[in-house]
C-alpha cells in the first residue's frame, strides 16, 4: 500500500484526482481509497462525469460516486512527474526495524523516525539515533 504526503496541488483537477486517491507518494500503487463523492448541483459533476480520469459510481443519498480510472491514476502521476514533486518514500531503520516514511529528503524522514521512536524511547538523544539509523529511498 501507498503511504500518503500531505500536499495541495494547484491544478484543481488532479488535485481532486489525489485528494480522491488519499494524497499517495505513488498514485499507481495501491491506495487505500480512490474515490470522491459529489452533489449532481455541483459545478464540478460535469467536468468529472465527462473526464476519462473518473468512472461514475451509485448515487446515495443525494452523493454521487466517482472512481479514479487507470488512466486517471497514470495522468497523476506523470502530472507530479511535470511538477517536480518532491515526495518519496524513504525507509529508515534503527537498530534492525525498519519503517516508512513519505517526506521531501532522507534527513526529514530520519528526523520523523526519531520523533517515533522517543515515543518507546524517551531518553534517545538525536544524535545518538542519527548515528545508528540508516535511511534510503524505497524501491
Amino acid at each position: 500500500m501507498s503511504t500518503t504526503v500531505n500536499r495541495h496541488l494547484s491544478d484543481p483537477h488532479f488535485n481532486r484526482i489525489d485528494h480522491a486517491l488519499g494524497r499517495p507518494v505513488d498514485p499507481l500503487a495501491e491506495t487505500y481509497r480512490s474515490h470522491y463523492a459529489i452533489q449532481e448541483v455541483d459545478q464540478r459533476f460535469t467536468e468529472l462525469a465527462s473526464s476519462p480520469h473518473w468512472e461514475r459510481g451509485q448515487t446515495v443519498n443525494g452523493l454521487t460516486f466517482f472512481y479514479v480510472t487507470e488512466s486517471g491514476r497514470k495522468a497523476l502521476a506523470e502530472h507530479l512527474l511535470s511538477i517536480k514533486d518532491r515526495n518519496r518514500l524513504f525507509v529508515v531503520t534503527w537498530r534492525g526495524m525498519p519503517a516508512e516514511y513519505a517526506t521531501t529528503t532522507g534527513r526529514k524522514a530520519k528526523a520523523a523516525a526519531w520523533r517515533d521512536a522517543r515515543d518507546a524511547f524517551p531518553s534517545l538523544k538525536f544524535g545518538e539515533f542519527v548515528r545508528e539509523a540508516t535511511v534510503e529511498v524505497a524501491p
